[in-house]
């Protein structure tokens, strides 16, 4: 007999509260394990708080701080994962969340007054950021496209023998003959 509803087999009420805690103490670790080596985490964190206070108390001001933090911190969590191709990849990272950090600043602004012209300003460095980063990000791609051309002339002849199986096989496919 399981006993009144919403109760176990041993008769007492079963709690999720240590499920929960458990899946976000494991879910806090993990983010903080991937996150830790790019050093965004202080980023994120203060950025987090300032812009949560100035949504929670009404601090206008300190959505600015906030917005270039937050836009700071996704930029380096983007460089770790750019710079790896190429340098400037990863300096266009980080020079596009600074400018997409500016640019936060004045969405958050529209988000809570959608009709005021509060940090309109922040649209322009955020914009002149955003132009140097795609400058430096076409470098970047420039930079990695040629090392994949240097990888492919390095290794030309492999290019030939796949060319000549498929030029081999493509033939016997269009004759429609078998391995005879």
């Amino acid at each position: 007999m399981v006993g009144r509803e919403g109760y176990g087999n041993f008769g007492r009420s079963r709690s999720v509260s240590p499920g929960i805690i458990l899946l976000g103490v494991g879910v806090f670790l993990l983010v903080w394990r991937l996150l830790a080596p790019t050093g965004a985490i202080p980023l994120l964190l203060f950025g987090g708080i300032f812009t949560g206070v100035s949504f929670s108390r009404g601090i206008r001001g300190l959505l600015i701080p906030g917005g270039i933090l937050l836009g700071l911190g996704g930029g380096v969590l983007a460089a770790a994962l750019l710079g790896h191709l190429s340098g400037a990849l990863g300096g266009a990272a980080v020079v596009g969340g600074l400018g997409a950090g500016f640019w936060l600043i004045h969405l958050l602004e529209r988000l809570r007054d959608p009709y005021g012209a509060g940090f309109s300003w922040a649209r322009i460095p955020g914009s002149i950021l955003l132009g140097v980063a795609g400058f430096l990000a076409a470098l970047g791609m420039l930079s990695v496209s040629f090392q994949v051309l240097g990888f492919l002339l390095h290794w030309w002849p492999l290019l030939l023998i796949i060319g000549g199986l498929w030029l081999f096989f493509d033939g016997r496919r269009k004759r429609g003959s078998r391995w005879a």
